[in-house]
């Protein structure tokens, strides 16, 4: 990140195209951001983390999310920063549902770039959030803002939403740049998607527990539990014969400052792969969570 401040919405959609561009060299959606203060100054950018190593990292590594995780992680070890009626977010693509809930339930402003007619919150470039509940509406009105992108192209449009910021001088986008961001997200969204499509017919899937000793699975489930597989009650019927493992989990649990409680197993029993199969576990005997795949953008790319 070369710039330390921008007070141009341009320069900004610039910044967050390059954190897109790396996006798309990483193999993840081509789609970054970056996180303003009331004065301009670039807190943070950085871009979609879906994908990382050629595999599915995270599901929900959007762009926005990640932003957000990170303002609250530096207040939280004590930083000073803005409140988030005061931070904007640069986007390169419009927000998702799960990206646009984090956002207003933060209370952050967001400049949006590139459209995005299958899984963004104005996908009808309407800026009337339908959406969303009826509740939110208005806070999204006031927050969301769609720059002008000045131009004669298909990528031209005319400004809407709210207005950017008021440190902002500069308030529209070169047709250039937002034709940079809808590319470079069109040239990675097919590719990256049918990493998630690639699954095997469930009827294909084997049950981990009858997989090898020295299998990656099977050691990356010990791993994190050394219990895991060690046994198997009825599904969604865990029986008295679970209770040490359970209790097991608790005290670790409370070894690293949880409460030692339990909780419902929410990982379907079908694919659990931790001792419960579906039954009650406790905060730390939970093997990693498998995630689903991901049937839209909205759950898996910005």
């Amino acid at each position: 990140m070369a710039l330390k401040k921008t007070i141009d919405v341009q320069a900004a959609v610039a910044i967050a195209a390059a954190e897109a561009i790396a996006a798309r060299t990483q193999g993840t959606f081509g789609v970054g951001g970056l996180m303003l203060d009331q004065h301009g100054n670039i807190l943070q950018s950085l871009h979609n983390n879906v994908v990382k190593d050629g595999l599915i990292f995270d599901p929900t590594a959007h762009g926005e999310r990640q932003l957000i995780d990170w303002y609250y992680a530096e207040r939280a070890s004590g930083r000073d920063l803005p409140p988030p009626q005061d931070i904007t977010i640069v986007t390169s693509l419009d927000p998702c549902c799960m990206c646009s809930g984090a956002i207003l339930a933060g209370g952050f402003n967001v400049v949006v770039a590139a459209p995005d007619q299958a899984s963004g919150i104005n996908h009808d470039n309407s800026a009337s959030f339908g959406a969303l509940p009826q509740a939110l509406r208005a806070q999204a009105g006031g927050s969301f803002s769609y720059p002008a992108i000045l131009g004669s192209s298909l990528y031209a449009r005319a400004a809407s939403g709210a207005a950017p910021k008021s440190f902002f001088i500069g308030k529209t986008i070169a047709e250039a740049t937002q034709a940079l961001c809808s590319l470079v997200f069109e040239a990675t969204s097919a590719e990256v998607m049918d990493m998630f499509n690639a699954d095997h017919p469930r009827e294909l899937l084997k049950d981990p527990a009858t997989l090898p000793p020295g299998h990656a699975i099977v050691r990356a489930l010990k791993q994190q539990y050394p219990d895991a597989l060690a046994y198997r009650c009825t599904p969604q019927q865990p029986d008295a014969g679970l209770a040490p493992f359970l209790l097991q989990a608790m005290a670790r649990d409370r070894e690293h400052g949880g409460a030692g409680t339990r909780r419902r197993c929410s990982i379907p029993s079908a694919t659990c792969c931790c001792a419960c199969r579906g039954g009650w576990r406790s905060r730390a005997s939970a093997a990693p969570s498998w995630k689903p795949r991901a049937p839209t953008r909205s759950c898996a790319t910005s």
